[in-house]
């Protein structure tokens, strides 16, 4: 994985999995008072989990294909809370994730032009804010981090002690009511929090209260 590590000087860490197609741009964290390390690119499970481990207190946010992410490689670590936003355990899947159909879609179609419409749909009316600060990562390997997730998205998973999952009520990623589903099988709550996939204002918020 890519990390990117912000110090505030605090013995509290904040690990954000970022969503596919994004990176550390797409967080205000400047009113942030603990520790962050974002993460992005899961076409490989490594990061600095020692570094982590280093803090007395670590909570985790995971957003949309980062929550799949969490759930296989954030392990061995202890968090105090670990907070699901706009995704799901099950990231390809007709009941609990994106529609199959979609996801192997999305890859068959894939294209500059595609991924732009694709950021489009996400943001709804937040893509101003999105494009003021765009991710960095080529198309290419954008393409081939989802391939990876697809061929590996039916994983056992399972590292992460979820404590709250949050969702927008007219995601056009996630379907709301495959995120609700999927809360409830797992037995954690599912709490509405804005509409659209990103939600800057909901996540900035979401992550100062934990």
């Amino acid at each position: 994985m890519k990390q990117v590590h912000i110090k505030n000087g605090s013995d509290k860490i904040v690990v954000i999995f970022c969503g596919w197609s994004c990176d550390a741009n797409c967080f205000d964290l400047s009113d942030g008072t603990a520790d962050f390390l974002i993460l992005n690119d899961y076409r490989s499970p490594d990061f600095d989990v020692e570094l982590v481990k280093s803090y007395k207190q670590v909570c985790l946010f995971a957003w949309s294909l980062g929550v799949w992410a969490a759930d296989n490689y954030f392990n061995g670590v202890e968090t105090s809370c670990a907070v699901a936003y706009n995704g799901t355990v099950s990231p390809v899947n007709d009941e609990y994730g994106i529609p199959v159909s979609v996801f192997d879609g999305t890859i068959a179609n894939f294209s500059e032009r595609s991924l732009y419409k694709f950021r489009r749909r996400m943001c709804g009316a937040n893509a101003r804010t999105f494009f003021a600060t765009l991710p960095g990562t080529s198309p290419v390997a954008l393409l081939d981090e989802l391939v990876h997730i697809r061929n590996h998205a039916d994983g056992h998973g399972g590292k992460v002690n979820w404590t709250v999952a949050y969702y927008g009520t007219e995601d056009k990623i996630f379907p709301a009511a495959n995120q609700l589903s999927a809360w409830k099988k797992k037995g954690i709550a599912c709490l509405p929090a804005g509409k659209e996939h990103f939600e800057p204002e909901y996540m900035k918020s979401i992550m100062a209260s934990i």
